[in-house]
């Protein structure tokens, strides 16, 4: 009777543990789609994707499924990423990274060591990056996992690369390529080859380079891979075009340009137009090379106007997760107080529970709006940005300026056409990466302006003189400060200063060292600020979005970037011209 007994019992333990089981493997599936839906999501609805993972993360708490809690915070950190938001990111993926860490999930460590050392590559802390891939190194070896393997050396080759350490990249590159290759995945294949083919090019190994951008080449046609197909042809145009064979760079350019227009992709097209336009300069084909340099002049803007806009809106959408983040976060501490409502005596947790309900909505209140005011800085940053660039490149000074090249191309005076060609090409990169930056080396800005003063030169027929001096500056390249402060200043001495003169215009920049700070000016012989009526809308513009972009650059700062404009005056006490100062605490380049 005893034994009949605890069979049974037997019998009945083992019903319930499946059960138990099958309840579980139901809710693992439901966790596993959350994490999938909240992956495939992250793009399109950052929002919804978040809310998808949540969910996911704890349902994974109650039954502990430590990988479902892990996948979940490694797809909570993709979202992050891709809204810009590296600190978060990271949070999450050290989340995920100690989780694994505390349960010996091997996999999982690998994986969490490279994708933090890949936001880390990708943020320019090289150092800290290859730190992250080194450890992962040994837990990949241990695992015989060639696919990790594999990524961690393909990684440390991009890491030496990206700071044009071409050399030490190659050889990752060199051990990553056997292995993706007894893989037998074409795609993973094709970005080392086509990485180390650039890599060769870094160091001037043209045949070498030459030979595995097309094997990359052949890669990418085989699996249909147009944005690498266009990147290998215009790396093989780069390589002609550093041997002189311009007329086979042009060919393997409108290849890519066909390829770059059929994907509709603005950073390859802008690309393609930079180099056909500086081919055909080459070849002294200056009707071609004005056509290429005027669309990409057009589609420079576009990015630019693209980028600008797809940032906002990046910032946007962070802060509606984040709302929406904190308002989960609040419920959550709110159903917490619930259950220990009623797990407790009522009287004093009740009182304890408020308490804490209200910190912590004080809290979250009080990180909601300092989280509002950061994004409201960083939105105010790239208006400026915006009104910087239109300030710089007007499409009224574009339009001049390439009509004045044009007159050379239609008059066949090449060698002006050429070397003016060339000054609006520089500029115009200048321009647009000097915009992004907040800091630029004190050289470039130099450059920038010589370029700028050249094609205004040349749109006024030679009717002024100018120079630019750096008094007592010996190395201009080790100092960096905020770019194109000057320009709007310059073109309003000459457009409405010594444009109205009937003698020769001057304009004087000058760059000096005072203590920690450089001292430049803008010095003309027009007639000042106060006779300039007409062009008075103009000049507060360019006075108005210099205040503004000092008022941001001063802000949580000790050492203040000073700014002032006023009219000089000759000995009988007549107008004689402008004088704008800055002075501008500066930035040390090692």
């Amino acid at each position: 009777m005893i034994i009949h007994r605890t069979i049974v019992l037997f019998c009945l333990l083992l019903f319930s543990i499946g059960g138990f089981a099958q309840d579980n493997f139901a809710v693992i599936e439901k966790i596993d789609s959350l994490i999938l839906e909240g992956q495939n999501l992250f793009i399109r609805d950052p929002a919804k994707a978040q809310k998808q993972l949540l969910l996911a993360i704890n349902e994974s708490e109650k039954i502990h499924y430590i990988v479902g809690e892990i996948k979940g915070w490694g797809g909570m950190a993709k979202i992050q990423r891709h809204l810009n938001n590296k600190p978060k990111a990271l949070e999450y993926l050290q989340t995920a990274l100690k989780k694994s860490q505390i349960h010996a999930l091997d996999e999982l460590i690998a994986l969490n060591l490279i994708a933090i050392g890949g936001i880390h590559q990708r943020e320019g802390n090289y150092e800290m990056a290859l730190q992250y891939y080194n450890e992962a190194t040994p837990i990949a070896d241990r695992l015989k996992n060639p696919v990790h393997s594999a990524n961690i050396l393909l990684s440390k080759g991009n890491n030496y690369v990206f700071q044009n350490l071409f050399s030490d990249g190659i050889p990752y590159y060199e051990k990553a390529i056997p292995i993706f290759e007894s893989l037998f995945d074409t795609a993973s294949l094709l970005r080392p080859v086509l990485n180390l083919g650039i890599a060769y090019y870094g160091i001037k190994e043209f045949v070498k380079s030459r030979s595995t951008i097309e094997r990359a080449l052949e890669l990418a046609l085989k699996i249909n891979d147009q944005r690498n197909t266009c990147a290998a042809y215009i790396s093989l145009a780069d390589i002609n075009i550093e041997l002189k064979n311009f007329k086979q760079a042009i060919i393997e350019l409108k290849s890519a340009l066909h390829i770059a227009k059929d994907i509709d992709n603005m950073d390859l097209l802008k690309d393609c137009y930079e180099r056909l336009s500086n081919s055909n300069s080459a070849i002294l084909d200056f009707k071609e090379a004005y056509t290429y340099q005027s669309l990409y002049s057009k589609i420079s803007l576009e990015i630019f106007n693209e980028v600008s806009n797809e940032r906002l809106n990046r910032i946007e959408a962070r802060f509606q997760t984040e709302k929406k983040e904190a308002k989960i976060e609040n419920l959550t501490q709110e159903n917490k107080m619930k259950d220990l409502h009623l797990s407790r005596n009522r009287g004093w947790i009740i009182a304890l529970s408020s308490l804490i309900f209200v910190a912590i909505s004080l809290i979250i209140i009080i990180a909601l709006i300092v989280r509002r005011n950061q994004m409201k800085d960083q939105q105010d940053r790239v208006e400026l940005e915006q009104k910087l660039l239109r300030s710089q490149m007007s499409p009224h000074f574009i339009f001049n300026s390439l009509v004045a090249i044009q007159s050379f191309v239609l008059n066949n005076e090449s060698n002006e056409a050429g070397f003016f060609l060339g000054r609006f090409s520089r500029l115009m990169r200048l321009v647009l990466e000097h915009s992004r930056l907040e800091y630029v080396p004190l050289d470039k800005e130099i450059e920038l302006l010589r370029c700028y003063l050249d094609l205004q030169s040349l749109r006024y027929s030679n009717s002024f003189g100018y120079s630019i001096n750096t008094d007592g500056i010996v190395h201009a390249e080790h100092y960096s400060i905020p770019p194109m402060m000057a320009q709007p200043f310059i073109e309003n001495s000459i457009e409405h200063g010594i444009s109205e003169l009937d003698f020769e215009g001057v304009i004087v920049v000058n760059f000096s060292l005072n203590g920690d700070t450089i001292v430049f000016t803008v010095q003309d012989n027009g007639v000042g600020i106060s006779n300039a009526k007409k062009n008075k809308e103009h000049t507060s513009f360019a006075t108005q979005i210099t205040k503004e972009r000092i008022a941001l650059l001063n802000k949580n700062r000790k050492r203040l970037i000073q700014f002032k404009m006023e009219d000089l005056f000759d000995d009988l006490g007549n107008v004689s011209g402008t004088l704008t100062t800055f002075s501008i605490p500066f930035r040390t380049i090692s």
